[in-house]
C-alpha cells in the first residue's frame, strides 16, 4: 500500500532546563520546520507551509523511534508545542503533510495544442495539473490511469526526466505530460486518474478527469459525409480543413451510437 504521508523536514534541539542551543531548522520546498524554543516552560515548534495541506509532526529521542506530537493541524503558519522536551539532553523533530487530493475536475486540463475544449481521438494529448509548492519541488514520477472507451485500462508512467515543470502561471505551478496519440484512438468518453509521487514512491497529489469526450478527425468526418452522399471521393485537404459537420447529423450520429460517447 502506497503510503499516505512523506517525510518534508527534519528538526533537531539540545535541551536544557529552560533553554535550547544547537537548535537547527529544515525547510523543503514549500515547507519549513523551526524550533522556535521554550514558552512558559514548553518547548513550541513552528511550522510554516501551504494553508491548504493537513500536517503532523513527530518527535524522537533517537532518530529510530517516532512517536506522534500533534496531528490534524490546519493552517499555513503553526506552533506545536512539546512539554515532554524538558529535562531531555536530545530530541528530533520531523513534519509530513498529507497529499493534495483534488475533486474530479479540479486542478487538471487536457489539452491539444492550446485548447482544452475540442479533443480528438488519435492526436497527442498533454495533461497539465496544477500543484502546490510541496507538490512541485518533491515531484519525481507522475502515474497516469487512462479508462478507455472500449472498457480496456491503461497504466502510464513518466520519470522527472520525462515531465514538464512549470513554475508559473495564472493558475500557479503546473507539470505537464505527454500522452501519445496511438493510446487514445478511440472515439468517445475517456477518463484519466493521474497521481505524482516523490523520490520514494510516496504520494504528493492526486487528480481526476472525468469523461473527456475524445472527438473523431475532420478528414474522417468528410469521408463519411461523402459516403452518405454515395461518393467514395473523401475530399480535398481544402475541404477538410474548412469541414464542419451539420449540427442534425453530429446529433444523429450520437444517437445511432456511430459515434458513441462510450
Amino acid at each position: 500500500m502506497r503510503r499516505e504521508h512523506f517525510l518534508i523536514a527534519i528538526a533537531a534541539a539540545l535541551a536544557l532546563g529552560q533553554r535550547a542551543s544547537c537548535m537547527t531548522h529544515a525547510q523543503t520546498g514549500g515547507l519549513t520546520l523551526s524550533p522556535v524554543g521554550y514558552t512558559g516552560g514548553r518547548f513550541e515548534l513552528r511550522i510554516n507551509g501551504p494553508p491548504s495541506r493537513v500536517y503532523r509532526v513527530d518527535s524522537s529521542t533517537d532518530l529510530v523511534n517516532w512517536s506522534v506530537l500533534s496531528e490534524n493541524l490546519t493552517g499555513g503558519t503553526l506552533l506545536v508545542e512539546d512539554p515532554a522536551a524538558q529535562g531531555l539532553r536530545y530530541r528530533f523533530y520531523r513534519a509530513s503533510a498529507n497529499p493534495e487530493v483534488h475533486s474530479p475536475g479540479q486542478g487538471i486540463l487536457a489539452l491539444q495544442g492550446l485548447r482544452s475544449n475540442t479533443l480528438v481521438a488519435g492526436k497527442i494529448t498533454a495533461l497539465r495539473v496544477f500543484t502546490d509548492e510541496l507538490t512541485y519541488s518533491a515531484a519525481n514520477r507522475i502515474e497516469t490511469t487512462i479508462f478507455r472507451p472500449d472498457g480496456s485500462r491503461l497504466l502510464k508512467s513518466w520519470p522527472h526526466a520525462d515531465f514538464v515543470a512549470i513554475p508559473n502561471s495564472s493558475q500557479g505551478r503546473s507539470l505537464v505530460v505527454r500522452v501519445p496519440g496511438a493510446d487514445l484512438p478511440w472515439i468517445g468518453g475517456y477518463h484519466f486518474e493521474v497521481s505524482v509521487l516523490d523520490v520514494q514512491g510516496a504520494l504528493l497529489a492526486s487528480y481526476s478527469l472525468d469523461q473527456a469526450q475524445l472527438l473523431p478527425t475532420k478528414d474522417l468526418l468528410v469521408g463519411i459525409d461523402r459516403l452518405w452522399a454515395g461518393s467514395v471521393n473523401p475530399g480535398t485537404p481544402q475541404e477538410i480543413r474548412k469541414y464542419k459537420p451539420p449540427a442534425m447529423r453530429w446529433h444523429d450520429w450520437q444517437v445511432s451510437g456511430l459515434f458513441g460517447t462510450g
